[in-house]
């Protein structure tokens, strides 16, 4: 095992899910890619298929989870030079517990 992952919580509904959704801006309506421990230069390449998949799947959203802050200023500023709307999202230290 993992101590990453056996701490996880599985199932199909966890305490605070909507509230985080909503804070991230994320349609719980509409289909989300998530793309999860992203590293330097896999940004691009995620916006760039992302870009391809609008065409087939409009209301399609992309959530990244970069390893590291400068990760995510990376893929906000890449997102918006490809006219993506972004947002980036730090949960606090506190509501890590």
């Amino acid at each position: 095992g993992s101590v990453k992952y056996d701490a996880a919580d599985i199932a199909d509904w966890i305490e605070g899910q909507d509230a985080l959704a909503r804070e991230m801006g994320i349609d719980r309506s509409a289909p989300l890619w998530t793309a999860g421990s992203t590293g330097p230069g896999e940004e691009a390449i995620l916006l760039d298929a992302y870009s391809n998949l609008l065409d087939a799947f409009p209301d399609l959203q992309l959530a990244v989870a970069a390893t590291a802050p400068r990760v995510r200023t990376s893929t906000s500023a890449s997102a918006a030079a490809r006219g993506s709307k972004s947002k980036a999202y730090r949960r606090s230290p506190a509501s890590r517990a």
